[in-house]
């Protein structure tokens, strides 16, 4: 069964044993946060993707949702800083705000937009920031397919990687080694890849593990009225 795409909150309530608004109760080899900005180009065509946007007639477009759902299937939890299920969509985050939950989960701002990846939560601090700019063609040349192409891309790795006995503390090592390995210089965006400098790299929270990193962030964001 496929995880569903859930915010922070949801994503504290699993990992407290709560039951969660959204994420049933069950563990995954690998989480993540998708981080994006309430601001233009890379930041807003991810919001589109999976939430989708109101169009020039003021009908909502529906964006990606179902799929990006089936795409991380039972081994990848994904959260993201918006919370589609209770109508607090990014528009009523300050770009501040994502920057200090980016800083939260060791990304810095410049890596904005990205997916931080972590394991066993409970007891790890340690991350591993994907930059997606560096991993996409430039914002005005981004489509759909693209995105799909990329998540489908870390899905199938992430896959892979659970069919081998991975030590639990070896698994984000693994999948850092692993993405390298997915975007050889002939593929579409191999050339971008291999001129980046620290657009996949290991990093850790603020605080000792992650469940504390995500729980002063959700405080955090309380206090601004969301959640």
């Amino acid at each position: 069964m496929s995880a569903p795409v859930g915010s922070l909150r949801d994503l504290q309530e699993l990992l407290e044993g709560r039951g969660g608004y959204v994420f049933e109760q069950r563990s995954f080899a690998f989480y993540s946060v998708l981080l994006y900005t309430p601001m233009n180009g890379l930041n807003k065509l991810l919001h589109e993707y999976i939430v989708g946007h109101e169009g020039a007639d003021g009908q909502h477009i529906p964006g990606h949702f179902e799929l990006f759902n089936a795409q991380t299937g039972p081994n990848w939890l994904v959260a993201i800083v918006e919370d589609v299920s209770r109508a607090q969509p990014i528009e009523r985050f300050k770009p501040e705000d994502v920057y200090e939950i980016a800083r939260y989960l060791g990304a810095s701002v410049d890596d904005v937009p990205a997916i931080v990846f972590f394991t066993d939560p409970r007891e790890r601090n340690e991350t591993l920031v994907l930059r997606l700019k560096d991993v996409l063609p430039d914002a005005g040349q981004v489509t759909d397919e693209d995105l799909t192409t990329l998540f489908g891309k870390i899905a199938s790795t992430i896959d892979n990687l659970c069919k081998k006995q991975i030590p639990d503390d070896a698994r984000l090592d693994n999948l850092r080694d692993a993405l390298k390995r997915a975007w050889p210089k002939d593929s579409a965006w191999g050339a971008k890849v291999s001129t980046a400098v620290g657009w996949l790299e290991v990093s850790a929270t603020k605080a000792n593990t992650i469940l504390g990193a995500i729980t002063s962030l959700v405080k955090l964001i309380q206090s601004t009225g969301l959640y």
